[in-house]
């Protein structure tokens, strides 16, 4: 006698087992945890080949996020870099409006005046350093500007100020002249009286 050798499961059962496997290992799949991709890399790193002027005109057109982001690459990398280069770039962002102030006028001119005293390594670093060399009697002539707006601005205060002291004497005078006037009157009316 024949006996049937075949499947011990009817057909439902093994759909139902593959949806079932498929399932779990998707609801598995979504319990694993991805790394997060590792940060961008600074563009001081990437692009340590751009020339000056490229460079010049990237920080004019980045924002200031972009900027700080920038900084902080520098500063990181300033051990390892061309240090030609790092101080120019530095010096490139500092002087941006974005991030310009007293401090960092004051950074930007010691960073400046170092520059000369740099050894430059390569072309990158010789384009870097004449670069600084157009830019220093610029950004000095920036701060001779500011410190002479400054100037005025205190002596307009100043200006201000006198004239404010100037109009309070002016009414002090016009009140004891007008005391002085009426003393006069009386004594004038005194001599009359008999």
């Amino acid at each position: 006698m024949k006996t049937a050798v075949g499947n011990p499961y009817p057909f439902g059962f093994n759909v139902f087992m593959c949806w079932g496997f498929g399932l779990t290992c998707f609801m598995l799949g979504g319990c694993t945890t991805v790394a997060p991709a590792p940060p961008a890399a600074p563009a001081v790193i990437v692009e340590q080949t751009r020339s000056p002027l490229d460079y010049y005109a990237w920080v004019k057109t980045a924002t200031e996020s972009e900027l700080e982001v920038e900084l902080f690459g520098l500063a990181i990398n300033s051990m390892t870099s061309d240090p030609v280069v790092t101080a120019v770039r530095t010096i490139m962002i500092l002087s941006t409006s974005a991030l310009a102030n007293d401090e960092t006028e004051l950074r930007v001119l010691e960073l400046t005046n170092e520059v000369p005293g740099l050894e430059a390594k390569d072309d990158i670093s010789k384009s870097y350093k004449i670069f600084a060399e157009v830019m220093q009697p610029i950004l000095q002539q920036r701060q001779e500007l500011q410190k002479a707006a400054t100037a005025n601005q205190l002596g307009l205060r100043e200006i201000d100020s006198l004239k404010r002291r100037n109009r309070q004497l002016q009414q002090q005078i016009e009140e004891l002249t007008s005391i002085e006037q009426q003393i006069i009157e009386r004594e004038q009316l005194n001599t009359l009286e008999p």
